[in-house]
């Protein structure tokens, strides 16, 4: 099957806005405060609520990492789901209402109001990172790639916030999990990478290739066995300073595109 050029590059310059769109909600909000290993004495940390305001649930979780310097992980419910239940009201801080905002408190109070004003999540520390995650409308391809176990990974100059998702989605464990769910995803290309393409994008299999900006010099390099893709996202973002937070997402028109974002 043949695509022309026209039609293929209109298709890449909307999948390149949908995902400005979405990365826009990641932006890092501050850099206050010092890297910090989570731990009880962690969890009774201060947060003031007006630093954390935003217009929806993500957002306010993103500021806390971000802010705070608090390795989090963040996954989403089930947008499907989420709009077959019923129960949708003002109070449980939908992502399209207005600005959200929480008292000042300890981070133990600030997640356990969070929680209690979206109920369909709940919140835990695994691998010494805070977990969100649905208990209610569970995406249950995102919680299988989540699960899914990776024998042996390892990586090195990973430098922008798309790059070390891209690494873990092209692990063939992981790809055959996403190629499972009908779904695919996105390949950003390394500096390094980039070097070594000339056109800066390439079409392959089921991978819409796409360099992105370098967002930070800080590198990292790490080698991991027999682990889960949570647990891989909890390591990193649990010792590294510059990165706290991770989140995976479905997008596109369809809803079938996967990324993995870290930052």
């Amino acid at each position: 099957m043949f695509i022309s050029l026209k039609r293929l590059g209109k298709r890449m310059l909307k999948r390149g806005i949908q995902l400005i769109i979405i990365l826009f909600a990641f932006i890092t909000f501050g850099s206050e405060g010092n890297a910090q290993i989570l731990s009880d004495q962690s969890l009774q940390l201060h947060i003031e609520g007006e630093k954390i305001k935003a217009n929806n649930f993500s957002t306010v979780i993103s500021k806390i990492s971000s802010i705070y310097k608090v390795p989090i992980g963040f996954e989403p419910e089930s947008k499907i789901e989420a709009q077959n239940t019923q129960e949708s009201t003002q109070a449980q801080f939908d992502d399209n209402a207005s600005l959200i905002l929480v008292n000042d408190g300890s981070l133990r109070e600030v997640l356990d109001e969070l929680v209690k004003f979206k109920p369909q999540y709940n919140w835990e520390v695994l691998n010494g990172v805070i977990n969100i995650y649905p208990k209610l409308n569970r995406d249950i391809a995102l919680q299988a790639i989540l699960e899914t176990r990776i024998d042996t990974f390892s990586f090195e100059n990973i430098n922008s916030i798309m790059s070390l998702g891209s690494r873990i989605t092209d692990a063939e464990e992981v790809k055959s999990t996403i190629k499972s769910f009908g779904l695919e995803s996105i390949h950003f290309f390394t500096s390094d990478e980039l070097s070594k393409t000339k056109n800066g994008a390439v079409v392959t299999n089921y991978h819409f290739s796409k360099p992105i900006k370098k967002t930070t010099d800080t590198t990292l390099t790490y080698q991991f066995h027999n682990l889960t893709v949570r647990e891989v996202l909890n390591n990193v973002v649990r010792v590294n300073s510059s990165r706290k937070f991770w989140t995976i997402i479905k997008w596109g028109e369809s809803n079938d595109i996967v990324t993995i974002i870290t930052k």
